[in-house]
């Protein structure tokens, strides 16, 4: 028999590009024919080894979306009120936020925004200040000899080949990397801190 989300009610799930546990909490469910239909999930600023305890409900803070080229915003939608299987009720508690929102989706989700976003805020915030800015800029660089946008975002070294990967901090959006060679200072150059995984040769690298 499906069980059905109430308002306040905070789920922990599993999530496995984190490999953490996050939690979302429902703030209002909407009923159709007299039956629970929607519920509205708000993604949760938490991340733990373990699932979350209901001692630790009173701390919860809604998570913002804003990495990259989102421009900040509470990160929830409307799913069915069924709760899929994996998502654990921890308890309780008053909505954290009255607002509403007419995105729906088809699940209660996979969990990729929000580790994209944990993962943003892992990034030093004066590199994201840096990215927001030049995100919106019409600035032009310098690179390799040539000008670009300072808002680039993918680069190739068979198109735009460089000698010292120093220079790739001229593009502070720059959030794909193709390369066909090895370059000076590829490492001391911090690009690999912020990727997903170290760059290998002819390989396409992205940072979030």
């Amino acid at each position: 028999m499906p069980m059905y989300a109430d308002a306040g009610d905070v789920y922990c799930v599993y999530n496995f590009r984190l490999k953490q546990y996050t939690a979302c909490q429902v703030t209002r469910v909407e009923e159709h024919g007299g039956k629970k239909a929607y519920a509205t999930l708000l993604a949760l600023d938490w991340q733990g080894n373990k699932p979350l305890g209901a001692a630790e409900l009173a701390d919860l803070k809604p998570l913002y979306k804003d990495f990259m080229y989102w421009e900040r915003g509470l990160h929830m939608y409307k799913a069915s009120a069924v709760v899929p299987t994996g998502y654990v009720r921890v308890g309780n508690t008053a909505p954290l936020v009255g607002e509403d929102t007419q995105r729906y989706a088809s699940f209660w989700g996979d969990g990729y925004d929000v580790y994209r976003q944990l993962r943003w805020q892992q990034i030093p915030e004066k590199q994201r200040k840096a990215f927001k800015k030049a995100a919106k800029s019409k600035k032009t660089v310098m690179f390799a000899g040539r000008e670009y946008g300072i808002s680039k975002q993918n680069l190739s070294d068979v198109w735009d080949d460089f000698e010292d990967a120093m220079e790739l901090k001229a593009f502070p959006c720059l959030s794909s990397l193709f390369l066909t060679k090895w370059h000076k200072n590829l490492y001391d150059s911090g690009l690999t801190k912020t990727s997903t995984a170290l760059p290998r040769l002819s390989s396409k690298r992205t940072i979030l």
